[in-house]
């Protein structure tokens, strides 16, 4: 704030709402009787703080992450017309930003919505959808992964023949020296000789 970084302050508006997510998550898990709506109700305000935030220097791709953010907590709710249309939202900006990992997110988080309401074609449309970017990340990723193999394989190649250079340029150094001497003790047996 101090600076005035906007973009600096969402994120961490996001990050403090992600903790209080977080944090409800935990207390849901463990079983936990303690009033965990207010962790939510906290996690929300700050989601909506950092999305307003955002909108206002148009950060289209961290819009789409606070809005599955939104989505997500608001199912987690029950509040399944509210989720629904926050995830909507976060769909179509991360499929016009072409950003896989938010419509991977939002696609799997509407389809467990979908099939908890009961509307399981819708359920199973979003499903196969998460499953096309699931799989097509997953390629991505594994082909990230062969080019780095191919990428380090190729640097050890290089050093291979470098150090090859090196052992030859050496072996031809050490015959000159050997030669040299050799002429040398022949020049001083002859020297002698003579």
């Amino acid at each position: 704030e101090e600076l005035g970084d906007k973009n600096g302050i969402a994120i961490n508006l996001g990050n403090i709402g992600n903790v209080y997510a977080e944090q409800d998550n935990m207390f849901r898990r463990r079983g936990d009787s303690m009033d965990v709506s207010g962790n939510c109700r906290k996690a929300l305000e700050y989601f909506f703080k950092a999305l307003k935030m955002r909108e206002e220097i148009g950060a289209k791709n961290l819009i789409t992450t606070t809005l599955g953010n939104i989505g997500s907590l608001y199912s987690t709710l029950k509040r399944y017309k509210e989720a629904e249309e926050y995830l909507l939202k976060s769909l179509a900006i991360a499929e016009e930003i072409g950003s896989l990992d938010d419509k991977h997110i939002a696609n799997k988080i509407l389809s467990d919505l979908y099939s908890q309401t009961n509307r399981y074609q819708l359920a199973w449309e979003h499903y196969k959808q998460y499953s096309i970017v699931k799989d097509t990340l997953y390629n991505e990723e594994k082909s990230k992964d062969i080019g780095k193999l191919e990428a380090k394989r190729e640097y050890e190649m290089a050093e291979f023949r470098h150090r090859q250079e090196e052992e030859e340029q050496q072996r031809v150094l050490q015959e000159t020296v050997e030669r040299r001497e050799n002429l040398q003790y022949t020049a001083i047996l002859i020297a002698l000789f003579i």
